[in-house]
């Protein structure tokens, strides 16, 4: 009898646990999930030092005027925090002057975010400070008055400036679709063309000045891939002047495309860097010297 007490006992407070926990998460206030119905094609981010202007071209986002395109990563969580807004309370009101400097809502502090849809705006945020916690930010919608808890960090999806959004990716193809690779260097070029070889496996030869080379299957499959895809040390302003002697010129062919890279010695400090072009951007950029290294390849480095 004494144990059949004990069980419905513990029973009984079990229950009253579950009752107390179901009690306590009714009290919280459900998410309001804001969502745009319509997809921007233009983005403005303004206030706390930052003036960016994105705009919506086919299916790349493009920063400033300039023609640099967003990475697919960037533009990805600006357009995903623009459209989907979870707000989890409403902690207060604009228009007084403490209230709006407390949760970083004031001029000084606040970034303001707009969006558009053939020029008629969509939606408005005014984003101050994130939580203690980091995961949520204070923020005003649409001129409104009312302070919402947002129930993710936007401010860190918003807070970057122009520069920092410009995609670093000049080109990037599937190796196995590159056909054949040049180099072109001192006025003397040689290349590598591939070809099915016996059983259908992928091999190369060597082309102009290298032609009769018999290259390594494996070291010439390991440069390739790393000329499939080419991002930039840092992008050089369109004033920036090349040297007068191309120190390398490179191209990358497929069965539908071509890439080429034209690079530029420059001595740093002692140690040598590379302005460059490429037909795949408008924007000259740099490279590091042991990124401009894999253009740089002579067949002598690849032979078996």
């Amino acid at each position: 009898m004494k144990m059949r007490k004990t069980i419905l006992l513990a029973a009984c407070a079990a229950l009253l646990a579950v009752c107390i926990v179901q009690a306590i998460m009714s009290l919280k206030p459900p998410v309001e999930e804001l969502t745009l119905s319509e997809s921007p094609d233009k983005i403005t981010i303004t206030g706390a030092g930052l003036d960016v202007l994105l705009t919506l071209e086919g299916n790349t986002w493009y920063v400033g005027s300039d023609n640099f395109s967003v990475s697919a990563a960037d533009s990805g969580r600006i357009l995903n925090a623009v459209k989907e807004i979870k707000v989890l309370d409403v902690i207060g009101k604009t228009g007084n002057e403490a209230m709006e400097e407390r949760y970083e809502l004031d001029a000084a502090k606040a970034i303001t975010v707009t969006a558009f849809k053939a020029d008629k705006t969509l939606r408005t945020i005014t984003v101050g400070k994130t939580s203690s916690t980091g995961s949520q930010t204070y923020i005003a919608l649409d001129g409104k008055k009312d302070i919402l808890l947002a129930a993710t960090n936007l401010r860190s999806a918003f807070d970057k400036s122009a520069g920092d959004l410009r995609s670093k990716n000049v080109y990037s193809f599937a190796k196995n679709d590159i056909t054949a690779v040049s180099v072109t260097q001192n006025g003397s070029a040689w290349g590598a063309e591939r070809h099915e070889g016996d059983g259908g496996a992928a091999e190369w030869s060597a082309t102009g000045s290298a032609a009769g080379t018999e290259l390594d299957k494996d070291k010439t499959d390991s440069w390739v891939q790393q000329l499939a895809s080419l991002s930039v040390s840092s992008w050089l302003e369109n004033s920036a002047e090349l040297p007068a002697e191309k120190a390398a010129e490179a191209e990358i062919l497929t069965a539908a495309d071509k890439a080429t890279v034209s690079l530029y010695r420059v001595e740093d400090g002692g140690d040598d860097s590379y302005y460059c072009t490429s037909n795949k951007t408008p924007h000259k950029f740099t490279l590091t010297k042991s990124a401009a290294e894999k253009f740089l390849k002579t067949a002598d480095a690849l032979k078996k």
